[in-house]
């Protein structure tokens, strides 16, 4: 009995995933009648690792469908293509654009999105939320308005053609308010004449505060950072400064500390 030995063994560089035609729709005539092309044929990688000549003739050519769109065509000359070359693999799907994780503050909005790309092109999408899926969220994207503290967790898209599901996953997590607390509280400093010095503070709290720097009691305009900066230190600047942050949920007032000149 013959043995049969198979002589190149499949390799995921040498799987074909997906097949490109380049069409010119060549109408040749006699033995040669039907669609000449060249095709090209890729791996999971999207990279083309090899390419062969074939033809659309015979039963093929004459049981054309009429009227087919662009697309369509292409499927129909696709499917040929792939049973002549004795390949039944199609394009791994992947997404071209994947759900993002995100962190919010409870109270607002968040959105996420995702899209699929393959063969065949046809996908339909499902929203998971921790496993179980989203009645009617069907969509490429998923929106969530007055997000609450329970809406916390894993957000996953699922895309599914004929052959398979990926899955987009993204984490949301959704930060309790809090009213600001000084954590890093100012100290007394004293900055040489014309030289560079600064006062500095830090506050949590969510949503994040702002900050308003005040000297003498008196708010000083444009300072509105964790650090009020002396480039130069003048008399002018002596005094006594605090910060307030702000946000939301209330405010906090830092420790009052005195900024003296050294000459």
């Amino acid at each position: 009995m013959e043995t049969i030995t198979i002589e190149t063994q499949p390799t995921s560089e040498k799987n074909a995933y997906l097949v490109k035609c380049r069409v010119g729709n060549f109408d040749l005539i006699g033995i040669n009648r039907g669609i000449s092309l060249w095709a090209d044929i890729y791996n999971s990688s999207n990279t083309v690792f090899d390419g062969q000549y074939v033809q659309i003739e015979g039963d093929d050519w004459t049981d054309w469908p009429a009227g087919l769109t662009e697309e369509e065509d292409y499927n129909y000359v696709s499917s040929i293509i792939l049973r002549q070359l004795g390949l039944s693999k199609r394009f791994k799907a992947y997404f071209t654009s994947y759900p993002s994780s995100q962190t919010i503050v409870e109270g607002t909005d968040v959105s996420f999105s995702g899209a699929a790309e393959g063969y065949p092109e046809d996908f339909t999408y499902q929203w998971h939320y921790n496993g179980t899926a989203i009645p009617n969220e069907t969509g490429q994207s998923y929106s969530l308005t007055n997000v609450q503290i329970s809406q916390t967790g894993t957000y996953a898209l699922h895309a599914t053609n004929v052959y398979e599901t990926i899955t987009g996953t993204a984490i949301l997590e959704v930060l309790e308010k809090a009213a600001p607390t000084i954590v890093d509280q100012p100290v007394d400093t004293a900055i040489v004449s014309g030289a560079y010095g600064q006062l500095t503070t830090y506050a949590d709290g969510v949503p994040n505060p702002t900050y308003q720097w005040y000297k003498d009691g008196v708010a000083v305009q444009d300072e509105t950072s964790t650090s009020i900066v002396f480039a130069n230190m003048q008399p002018e600047n002596v005094g006594s400064y605090y910060v307030v942050a702000t946000n939301s949920e209330g405010s906090a007032q830092s420790n009052t500390v005195s900024l003296s000149i050294v000459e």
